[in-house]
């Protein structure tokens, strides 16, 4: 039994290995890919958060017309999250963009200098 979980257990990667796999993944997607998840991760965070600071009021007195239920502004978050992810769609189509652009020149250059040979 200790031998099975010997064979499957995995050593800790050290700091060269993670800095190829960083690297990698930042060829990989695009430092553009990965800006426009962590966009969107945070603003999801801060439209939640925003949600809960700035409440909407459910129930008015008639009296003093102050409110007396407040809500969770649902309103606002989903302004927010709709904006921030409109800002990732275009920061991850804007990397798209560039690395389909590096590819191509990439092939032209390579042609040229086999026509230059």
């Amino acid at each position: 039994m200790f031998e099975e979980i010997e064979k499957k257990d995995k050593k800790l990667p050290n700091i060269k290995e993670l800095s190829k796999e960083i690297k990698n993944a930042n060829n990989k997607y695009g430092m553009y890919r990965i800006s426009a998840a962590i966009i969107l991760i945070v603003g999801i965070i801060f439209g939640i958060v925003m949600g809960n600071k700035y409440t909407s009021c459910s129930s008015m007195s008639s009296i003093s017309e102050t409110c007396i239920e407040e809500t969770f502004n649902f309103g606002l978050m989903i302004i927010i999250v709709f904006a921030s992810s409109i800002i990732s769609i275009v920061l991850s189509a804007l990397g798209k963009i560039i690395e389909l652009l590096s590819s191509i020149n990439e092939k032209l250059s390579k042609n040229s200098k086999k026509s230059q040979k």
